[in-house]
């Protein structure tokens, strides 16, 4: 008669139960090099051994779904019997937890923030006014090229006038 089989005092017990469910779906898969039947919980301590030696501090909230999608892709890719190798390989990163609010300003930091908004303003608008200072002289230059071509039109007309006989009214 076998003795019941006992779970080492050093295994995890709810990382056992992971591994013992995903390796009993490559048992069933019957892939090449698998193990008997009859070896199937020592090897389960020997994958838990494995896992628990890798530099990854197990959680079951977060590890547990990690471990059964690794074991999906290996029951999806293997055809041969995998070494728990292949499972560390096929495990998914943690999702990231999800991130807090940033916290508020404190009151000096508040006081600081207004000042350079308040400096942005007025760097702003001197910014504003420097071009509309700027576009008023390109606007009057303007002008008064027009004022001086306009002028210019005037004269020649009077000696177009004068050169014809006419007497310009102006």
């Amino acid at each position: 008669m076998t003795e019941p089989f006992r779970l080492p005092p050093h295994i995890i017990p709810w990382l056992m139960n992971e591994v013992a469910d995903g390796l009993k779906t490559l048992i069933i898969l019957r892939l090449a090099e698998g193990p008997s039947l009859e070896s199937v919980a020592a090897v389960a301590v020997a994958w838990c051994n494995t896992l628990q030696s890798s530099p990854i501090a197990w959680n079951r909230d977060l590890d547990a779904p990690r471990l059964r999608q690794a074991f999906q892709t290996l029951q999806r890719e293997q055809d041969r019997w995998p070494a728990p190798k292949r499972l560390l390989e096929a495990l998914p990163p943690r999702p990231l937890p999800k991130l807090l609010p940033p916290a508020p300003p404190s009151h000096e930091e508040a006081v600081e923030i207004l000042k350079i908004l308040n400096v942005s303003k007025n760097l702003v608008g001197s910014k504003i006014a420097q071009r509309k200072i700027q576009e008023e002289k390109e606007r009057a230059e303007r002008h008064q090229r027009w004022v001086e071509h306009v002028e210019q039109k005037k004269r020649d007309f009077a000696k177009m006038a004068e050169v014809m006989g006419d007497k310009p009214n102006v």
